[in-house]
């Protein structure tokens, strides 16, 4: 069902985005429009990955305890890290950095953030994250099931800068690569 319905949802948050664009130049970019697209189709597979699955209303007497919930040591799954699940704990920390990396690219890309507003979006996405899951969505979930992590805040943050400065990169080789294609013309 959700590969069905979010991009249909993205194609509905980009449509007006087109339309301004439009309305505004009076011509469509398509390449820019294919990237907001992106984008929204990428924020909402992000926003349900860190939320699915949801778990039954049954389950929730089996929960641990909200304070069993909360993590606000910082680096403490580095700390935590075992011997007999090592390759899992750190493939949870790396997936929390590459979470966030399409994030800094495109803020950069679409709306020109600079790297001070990139670091903000970035800890304002992950804390929408975190509080969406210790709030049980919102308080419609009886209790929280997913932890609160300041580690997940830092991780998700790294992930947007490292995005933003990727799409520096990325940005600089392309206008070496058409700058020298103009040389050779």
């Amino acid at each position: 069902l959700a590969l069905q319905t979010v991009p249909f949802i993205s194609l509905l948050f980009a449509l007006p985005y087109t339309l301004y664009g439009y309305l505004r130049s009076k011509s469509v970019n398509v390449w820019r429009c294919t990237y907001f697209y992106s984008f929204v189709l990428y924020f909402l597979c992000a926003y349900f990955m860190t939320m699915l699955p949801l778990p039954s209303r049954e389950s929730f007497a089996d929960m641990r305890p909200v304070s069993e919930l909360i993590q606000l040591v910082p680096l403490q799954n580095f700390f935590d890290i075992k011997a007999e699940s090592w390759l899992r704990d750190i493939a949870i920390l790396v997936f929390n950095v590459f979470l966030t990396v399409p994030l800094g690219f495109f803020l950069r890309y679409l709306f020109g953030f600079n790297l001070k507003k990139t670091i903000l979006a970035g800890f304002l996405t992950s804390l929408l994250y975190e509080i969406t899951q210790i709030t049980g969505i919102f308080f419609i979930y009886p209790r929280p099931y997913r932890i609160f992590d300041v580690d997940d805040l830092m991780l998700n943050t790294l992930g947007a800068v490292i995005g933003y400065l990727l799409f520096l990169i990325c940005n600089a080789m392309r206008r070496m690569y058409s700058a020298k294609r103009k040389r050779t013309r």
